[in-house]
Parts: C-alpha cells; structure tokens; sequence
C-alpha cells in the first residue's frame, strides 16, 4: 500500500508495462512543483538521501524501483515498488 501523507499523493510511475525486452526508460513526475522525487534501484525504501530523479532513469535489467515524494527532507509519499521485468532469452 502506497504511503501517503499531508494528501500528497505519490509520484507517478511511467510506462504502465513493466516488461521489456532490451531497455526500457522509465519516467517519475508529480503534479506538484514545490516536492522532490527519490528514488531506489535495489527494493530498499528512498530516504531524503536516495537518488534525486532529474530526468528517465534506463534499466537494461530485471530491477525493483521504489520512489518517493519530499518536502524539506520529509518523506510525505510513497509509491508500492514497482518492479521492471526482463525476461531470460529461452
């Protein structure tokens, strides 16, 4: 269940399709401008000290990513993880 607090909502995750063959980009955005967006590429939750998005973030791998919304370094939402899928060669 995504966190959610100060009815911020959590960042939004793009695309919808999780599965990908060779590399996918993959985008976070918020409607809101006075926030940051951090961000994990390995299942742990994002801290104020994660990785800032700043632009598409590209996986060539099977990856879990979590994301998260601050304010003056307060965690005030946060998104389910969301896991990218590439599929073995058969």
């Amino acid at each position: 269940m995504a966190l959610q607090q100060f009815g911020v909502r959590p960042p939004l995750v793009m695309p919808a399709e999780q599965t990908f063959a060779d590399t996918i980009a993959v985008t976070l955005s918020h409607p809101r401008d006075d926030v940051e967006i951090r961000y994990t590429l390995d299942d742990s939750y994002p801290t104020a000290a994660s990785a800032l998005y700043t632009g598409p973030i590209t996986l060539t791998e099977t990856t879990t990513l979590r994301s998260a919304v601050f304010r003056n370094g307060l965690k005030l939402a946060e998104r389910d993880a969301v896991r990218f899928t590439k599929p073995q060669p058969e």
